[in-house]
């Protein structure tokens, strides 16, 4: 698997080389920004419709208002938590092809699992690919410019204790790096740096 960081304004999205296939992790704040998605893919040599899968870590709309651009663009399988396809579809106008539940999984780049870590919203997603000791965190944890992690702000929260105390769901994972939506990843001792913030 090969990973791309796309910087887009407020957060990023990553996109995932899996073989022949692409996998999408958020679609940015507006259409201009589905569109320097698109030119990455175009950049990679690839085609614009090997993204075949696009998963929304959670409904907020830095994460989701360049959706319309990418499903019409590329034709992928919509992925979100059950929990927040309903706002998804709202906001944006595109229906979730796949509505996950917490530790459900899809085949691609070795299998990712879907891990619910609720509070910032109620179907945030974490996405877990154990072959890479890798998790996609969306907004579950952010970071500093040299990755130091913070839970996510109140402000953004739904709950913003809940937000704190389940991200201890996460340390029963084997992962070393984290991949953050705001902040600078962490690619080497993820785990314990996420430990020292929960302890």
């Amino acid at each position: 698997m090969i990973v791309h960081t796309i910087e887009l304004s407020v957060s990023k999205s990553y996109l995932l080389e899996c073989g022949r296939k692409l996998v999408l992790v958020d679609t940015g704040y507006s259409a201009e920004e589905a569109d320097i998605i698109l030119e990455k893919v175009r950049e990679l040599g690839r085609k614009i419709d090997d993204v075949k899968y696009c998963i929304l870590t959670h409904r907020h709309e830095d994460h989701t208002l360049g959706l319309r651009r990418i499903k019409e663009s590329t034709g992928a399988s919509i992925i979100s938590h059950e929990a927040e396809a309903p706002e998804i579809e709202k906001i944006s106008g595109v229906q979730v092809n796949m509505k996950m539940r917490d530790h459900d999984a899809i085949d691609e780049c070795g299998g990712i699992e879907f891990i619910n870590v609720p509070g910032h919203t109620e179907g945030n997603l974490c996405l877990y690919i154990r072959k890479e000791k890798a998790l996609f965190a969306g907004d579950t944890v952010f970071a500093d410019e040299q990755g130091r992690f913070t839970p996510p702000p109140e402000m953004y929260c739904d709950n913003v204790a809940m937000a704190r105390r389940e991200l201890k769901r996460l340390l029963v994972l084997d992962f070393d790096k984290i991949y953050v939506s705001h902040g600078e990843s962490l690619l080497t001792g993820a785990k314990e740096a996420l430990k020292s913030i929960i302890e």
